[in-house]
């Protein structure tokens, strides 16, 4: 019989598993493991399948974190990546959402361009779920422009559901962009913005 892995000798803390620890198997009989291979002595590293379940619980604990706008403002590009990775599509949102561009992510200009921009360029979005559609909020008389299609999608970014905000063929100005959003706390998405297939910058928008 072949022993199985005993995970709570690897990882003492509480571990949320997506799939039973015994599901995964440790051989005994082999006789030269690679670096790839999982072994059980615990003198040796620890075996790949528990590093796989460890990545699995810090994106589990990411998810229930409770994100907001500062925190956003605070995190580097990467994390604003994980961020959105381990977000849902969500609904598509209606009614009123204010906006924040997260621009220079990581540097201490970030809250500074966040300020400037929504100030005098762009306030938010409104958006119509039964229609389809949204408009944005811009300069700062707030005006209600620049509409873009809303529906569920595709992302570019890892090819995962999302809600896109299309442009292509409601705007003259924006035609070229495209966002993408996903749910990342009650009320709150996490968006990229695509010029054509090039990723500019992130976003939140607040319901």
């Amino acid at each position: 019989m072949r022993p199985r892995l005993r995970m709570a000798s690897c990882y003492p803390g509480k571990l949320s598993l997506t799939r039973p620890a015994s599901s995964y198997i440790v051989s005994s009989h082999i006789k030269n493991p690679g670096p790839k291979c999982c072994v059980s002595s615990p003198q040796r590293s620890r075996s790949r399948a528990v590093q796989v379940l460890l990545k699995q619980n810090s994106l589990e604990t990411k998810v229930a974190m409770p994100y907001d706008v500062s925190q956003l403002l605070s995190m580097t590009q990467e994390q604003l990546d994980d961020c959105f990775k381990i977000g849902a599509p969500g609904p598509i949102p209606n009614g009123e959402a204010k906006g924040t561009a997260i621009v220079a992510p990581g540097t201490r200009f970030t809250k500074e361009i966040a300020e400037f921009i929504t100030i005098f360029t762009w306030q938010g979005k409104n958006f119509d779920a039964s229609a389809g559609v949204l408009r944005n909020r811009i300069t700062v008389f707030g005006l209600n422009a620049i509409v873009a299609k809303v529906y569920q999608g595709t992302s570019w970014f890892d090819g995962k559901d999302c809600v896109v905000l299309d442009y292509s063929e409601t705007s003259f100005v924006a035609h070229w962009i495209r966002d993408e959003i996903r749910l990342i706390a009650p009320n709150l998405y996490l968006g990229v913005v695509y010029w054509k297939k090039d990723r500019l910058i992130h976003f939140a928008l607040e319901f």
